[in-house]
């Protein structure tokens, strides 16, 4: 059980490493209030996804686009407010520690970009949204393997 000292100095520490990021800085091997990085990894996407989800929901309330539009749109400034933990996350992609976490997060962007269902399959609905962020990423000029398609966002 984490006690309430210990979520204190987790969240000051993420919040540190997010800023680092953002800045260029790598990723810590080895970050207060962390057991490894794969931990750390798994908390900078929870910072990702919180903040995609807040943009999506807002997308989704406030904007007179098609639905796929506003979601792309959602991502795209993301990735915008956090480029250095999208270029993490990116970097580390191929950790088996964040493939649960990317298959929602791209179940959750087919399904609010109107492009998948609820009663879709997760991983159909989730190939369809890694699908539709690599599209993204194409039409934005962000190459899908470089890690430094990033720095084009904040040019």
């Amino acid at each position: 059980m984490t006690t309430t000292p210990d979520l204190h100095t987790r969240s000051t520490t993420l919040r540190e490493v997010v800023a680092g990021l953002d800045s260029g800085r790598s990723l810590p091997q080895l970050v207060a209030g962390f057991t490894d990085e794969d931990e750390l990894l798994q908390a900078l996407h929870g910072v990702w996804s919180r903040r995609l989800n807040g943009r999506i929901d807002l997308a989704l309330e406030t904007d007179d686009h098609d639905l796929a539009v506003s979601v792309g749109d959602a991502w795209l400034l993301t990735a915008l407010d956090l480029p250095g933990v999208r270029r993490v996350l990116d970097e580390h992609a191929d950790r088996p520690s964040l493939q649960p976490h990317f298959r929602v997060e791209h179940r959750t962007v087919a399904v609010a970009a109107g492009l998948a269902t609820f009663d879709d399959p997760g991983s159909v609905s989730a190939r369809i949204g890694a699908r539709f962020v690599a599209s993204l990423r194409r039409r934005s000029n962000i190459g899908e393997t470089s890690t430094r398609w990033w720095r084009r966002l904040t040019a």
